[in-house]
């Protein structure tokens, strides 16, 4: 009978020990998440195309770029002007996802957290963000002419 006993409580050690060394590991991972650690870093992708895109990327099932950003040519007065533009605003509305053709794929190549370029895009996110939480302004339609004020005078007798 008292082996018994032994056998259930060294059973029920073991679990707590296990179960115990499970929310370690889980707490450190989320310490460590929350440090942002595990963020996907940013990549560029030329493709045969010419087009230069800037994004998180995933091998697996599918090469794929998601947060995708791309290189905009402006004209300025003397010189020709690039600006960061947000994919998913393009006129046709895609998805904030790209899946890409590996047999186009000219370069890719893995951006430190530390370039401008990197930084430009997460500071254009944090402007996104800041202006999607600021409530919608309203404004009241005006009229378009004032219209003329009219006065009665009384009548002297």
């Amino acid at each position: 009978m008292e082996e018994g006993k032994n056998t259930v409580v060294n059973k029920i050690n073991f679990f707590l020990i296990i179960l115990t060394i499970f929310l370690l590991l889980l707490l450190i991972y989320t310490l460590v998440a929350k440090k942002n650690l595990f963020e996907k870093p940013y990549y560029v992708v030329y493709l045969e195309t010419g087009d230069l895109y800037f994004g998180k990327f995933s091998r697996f099932p599918k090469f794929t770029l998601s947060d995708v950003w791309l290189l905009q040519m402006g004209q300025g007065e003397y010189q020709q002007d690039l600006s960061l533009a947000k994919f998913e605003k393009a006129i046709y509305e895609p998805e904030d996802k790209m899946e890409i053709n590996r047999s186009k794929v000219v370069f890719m190549a893995k951006l430190k957290n530390t370039s401008q370029l990197v930084q430009s895009i997460k500071n254009a996110e944090k402007e996104i963000i800041n202006s999607s939480l600021l409530p919608p302004t309203t404004t009241l339609p005006q009229p378009l002419s004032t219209p003329p004020t009219t006065t009665t005078i009384p009548a002297n007798h």
